[in-house]
């Protein structure tokens, strides 16, 4: 009986241990949401991107609204789509509003579930160019990613990238 009690006790300091070290990360950060994204044609204009709807608040497991324009910056610059991106005067508005990230509490096999709405405006008479609901997915198991809160992580990640470069691979495909 003894050695069950420990045995519970030492799993139980186990337990609080891995929670603490997990609580520890910070949002999930833009090199977490890495795009590569495959684009048609480059347009030559400038764009300043905007997001919404995403975390305002620390949450080790979430994705805050300037880590995924941070994303969305770099793949733009990565793949060359726009001349150039920036806050100041720009050709276009690209806004993203994140409507729905679902992730799993638990699972060997961890499936997260994005949606965000992506808007392109040209800048100069304030007119809707292109506007398109993405959805992604991803699925990561335990011989991906041992840890739970690790792989939450990082399936949220890819799940995101995954949203990037549809989005954007769209965006190369309008006349701009």
């Amino acid at each position: 009986m003894k050695k069950v009690y420990n045995l519970i006790k030492f799993g139980v300091v186990v337990l609080f241990s891995l929670m603490a070290v997990g609580c520890s990360f910070s949002n999930i950060e833009p090199s977490e949401m890495a795009a590569n994204a495959q684009v048609v044609k480059h347009h030559q204009g400038s764009v300043q991107v905007k997001v919404t709807g995403g975390e305002t608040k620390e949450d080790q497991l979430k994705i805050t609204n300037e880590s995924f324009k941070q994303s969305i910056v770099n793949a733009i610059n990565k793949s060359k789509l726009f001349g150039s991106t920036g806050d100041g005067k720009s050709d276009y508005r690209l806004d993203v509003i994140l409507n729905s990230l679902d992730q799993p509490a638990m699972g060997f096999t961890m499936t997260v579930n994005m949606e965000a709405s992506w808007i392109v405006t040209r800048i100069s008479d304030n007119k809707m160019m292109w506007r398109k609901s993405i959805s992604s997915t991803q699925t990561l198991g335990v011989s991906d990613e041992t840890g739970g809160v690790a792989r939450v992580r990082r399936t949220t990640g890819e799940a995101a990238a995954r949203n990037i470069e549809k989005a954007l691979a769209e965006i190369s495909k309008l006349d701009l």
